[in-house]
């Protein structure tokens, strides 16, 4: 009786990381990848791609001043394809500063991109400027 309890043991304990592996990253979830976000005067360009997704999906673009707090800017219905596509949004920020930008997948899962930093100047600022005049 005691063997039985120990190899019981012992399976349970060699299962239950594959377990937890399987509860944490479903097998249907696909990254978002190549996400860049460019600051060019007033505009921040973003940019991303999802490869071979056939599922019914959204894409939502969110936006903080602070890297913690986001808030939905657009949403953007995906595009069921076996192929990779690539998404594109501009953004127009309310104000010269610092912003954080993230894409979140919904659909049968909920996926969140890496949080990207992108700092906006005027256009003042971004041409370059002589003193003499």
């Amino acid at each position: 009786m005691k063997t039985k309890k120990i190899v019981l043991l012992i399976l349970l304990m060699t299962m239950f990381p594959a377990i937890q592996a399987m509860a944490e990253k479903p097998n249907d979830t696909k990254p978002i990848e190549n996400f860049y976000v460019v600051a060019n005067t007033e505009i921040v360009m973003l940019s991303w791609t999802m490869k071979n997704e056939l599922d019914d999906f959204n894409y939502v673009i969110e936006r903080s001043t602070d890297g913690k707090v986001f808030k939905v800017i657009k949403s953007k219905k995906g595009i069921a394809s076996h192929y990779d596509m690539m998404y594109f949004f501009n953004d127009v920020p309310p104000a010269v500063g610092h912003y954080y930008y993230r894409i979140k997948k919904t659909g049968r899962s909920v996926l969140y991109s890496d949080v990207k930093k992108v700092a906006v100047k005027n256009a003042d600022q971004s041409l370059f400027s002589n003193s003499a005049y």
